[in-house]
């Protein structure tokens, strides 16, 4: 027998659990994609204002600019993996893509505030609904008494590949936020100036 079934378990607190991991210092996190991009129109008219051209990108096809190739073995190819990513660079939609249509830092930093303040709002309906659940006061009081601000995990295809990612951890830990990746690892393993970059 692996445990006693007999034996009483004893309910834990907020710091035990979180010392075992149950439990992160922040109650929710906002994952952005920040290589979506759009495909090249090359039928523009160059004579087309740039505000006629920009029209025109947003209602192409988008896709995901990355510089891995995850994607499923079959015959066409056969140097493919287990996992088939939506970013991989050899999927026709993610070919052709413009890097000059990745959203902007102050777009993607309106995104997360906007993100933010609505995750804000809904804070004491989640903690209202752990308490209707049956959850003791103490992990309710261990929840509330940690950070509202949430977690930002930057993801892509590749998040090292947006220009402006030093910038954008740089300003979100300036903010307040802890800041994750998800990543591939290219840039941090082949690029030592990417590596150590500071802002």
């Amino acid at each position: 027998m692996l445990f006693d079934q007999a034996r009483e378990i004893r309910p834990r607190s907020f710091e035990e659990l979180s010392a075992l991991g149950f439990f992160s210092p922040h109650s929710s996190g906002i994952q952005i994609d920040l290589n979506v991009a759009w495909r090249k129109d090359n039928h523009i008219d160059s004579g087309n204002s740039t505000a006629a051209r920009q029209a025109t990108l947003l209602t192409t096809r988008e896709g995901h600019i990355c510089d891995h190739n995850c994607t499923l073995q079959s015959e066409a190819n056969p140097n493919g993996g287990g996992y088939a990513c939506p970013a991989a660079f050899t999927l026709p939609q993610n070919r052709g893509l413009d890097p000059k249509s990745l959203a902007s830092i102050q777009d993607i930093l309106v995104g997360i505030h906007t993100a933010t303040a609505g995750l804000e709002s809904l804070r004491p309906q989640y903690l209202r609904y752990l308490k209707d659940s049956g959850y003791s006061q103490g992990i309710i009081d261990g929840i509330a008494g940690g950070s509202s601000f949430p977690e930002i995990n930057l993801f892509g295809g590749n998040p090292e590949m947006h220009p402006d990612i030093h910038e954008l951890i740089a300003q979100l830990i300036r903010e307040g936020y802890s800041v994750t990746l998800t990543t591939t690892g290219k840039r941090f393993l082949n690029c030592h100036e990417f590596v150590s970059t500071n802002n």
